[in-house]
């Protein structure tokens, strides 16, 4: 885990919802590599299909595009593509990671809900 430029894989925060934040880097944006959602039980695929279906539930909720809403969504998907085997407790702490570099980025707000602008 850490920035993408040095795991590659898997944006935990989406990174498409923050595209043109003044402060947001995709490069150094937290993500988890592929090798480590592997050894977790995590299919990557599953955890960007969730996204997708989750971000388009928001989108057509009328919701307010919060990071709370997006946090949410992070450990839903992480947690789907774990098919079983990763816990809910274990989504919430590495998405609390990835909250974390978020705002050490004073990247409080994201742009767009990813997948429907």
């Amino acid at each position: 885990m850490g920035e993408y430029r040095h795991t590659g894989g898997h944006h935990v925060h989406a990174k498409k919802a923050f595209e043109g934040h003044i402060n947001y880097d995709p490069k150094k944006g937290f993500s988890i590599s592929n090798e480590y959602m592997k050894s977790l039980g995590i299919d990557h695929l599953k955890v960007t299909s969730t996204q997708r279906r989750l971000f388009g539930e928001l989108a057509k909720s009328g919701k307010p595009n919060t990071l709370k809403e997006h946090t949410r969504i992070a450990v839903e998907s992480l947690v789907s593509g774990g098919e079983g085997k990763l816990t809910y407790n274990q989504a919430r702490n590495i998405v609390s990671k990835s909250l974390k570099s978020l705002k050490a980025a004073n990247v409080k707000t994201p742009t767009t809900i990813p997948w429907n602008s």
